[in-house]
C-alpha cells in the first residue's frame, strides 16, 4: 500500500511551468516501499535525488475532531479577537481553548501578552522554566545584596566608632 509522501512532484511542478497547465502543480508524490512515485510515473529512488530537486511540501493541515468525552459549548467571544484567532490557528481551536482552560484547573496561570513574551525572548527566556529559574536567581541576589548592605551598614559603624573615615 501506497502512503502519502506529502511532497508535490517536482518534475510535474516543471513541467507545469513549461506547459502552462495547472492541474500538474497538484500532482503528489506517494511512497512505495522502494521509491517515490507520482501518478503521472516519475520516479525518485532516493530520498536525495528527490530533495536536491527542492520539491515544494504540502503543508499539514491538521482537522480537529472530538474526543470521546469532549462536549460542545457556545461562549461569547470579540469578533474581531475571534476572527485573528481563527485566521491564525484555523486549526487549533479546541486545543488552544481546552488548553487554557486545564491551565487554570491546575492552578493559577500566569497569561502574558505578545509585547512581554517578545522582551523576555530578547532577554534570553523563552519557556516558563527558564522564567522560574531567571526569577529564583534574582531573589537570591536580592538576598546576598540584603546582606551585604547590612554587613557595610555594620563596618561603617564600626569605623564610626573608632573615629576613623569609612572607606565605603
Amino acid at each position: 500500500m501506497s502512503d502519502r509522501a506529502m511532497i508535490y512532484c517536482p518534475t510535474c511542478r516543471n513541467l507545469a511551468k513549461i506547459t502552462s497547465n495547472p492541474v500538474l502543480n497538484a500532482v503528489e508524490l506517494v511512497r512505495d516501499p522502494d521509491a517515490m512515485r507520482c501518478a503521472n510515473g516519475h520516479v525518485f529512488p532516493d530520498y536525495q535525488t528527490l530533495m536536491a530537486m527542492e520539491p515544494e511540501l504540502i503543508k499539514l493541515i491538521p482537522k480537529e475532531t472530538p474526543g470521546p468525552n469532549d462536549t460542545k459549548v457556545e461562549v461569547w467571544v470579540n469578533k474581531d479577537i475571534w476572527t485573528q484567532f481563527s485566521a491564525k490557528y484555523p486549526a487549533q481551536v479546541n486545543a488552544t481553548v481546552e488548553s487554557i482552560l486545564r491551565l487554570y484547573l491546575v492552578g493559577e496561570p500566569v497569561i502574558i501578552d505578545g509585547g512581554q513574551a517578545s522582551h523576555l525572548r530578547k532577554l534570553g527566556v523563552k519557556t516558563g522554566s527558564e522564567m522560574v529559574a531567571a526569577l529564583e536567581v534574582a531573589k537570591t541576589l536580592e538576598a546576598q545584596l540584603q546582606t551585604a548592605e547590612e554587613k557595610i551598614s555594620l563596618m561603617q559603624s564600626l569605623f564610626q566608632g573608632a573615629g576613623v573615615q569609612a572607606p565605603v
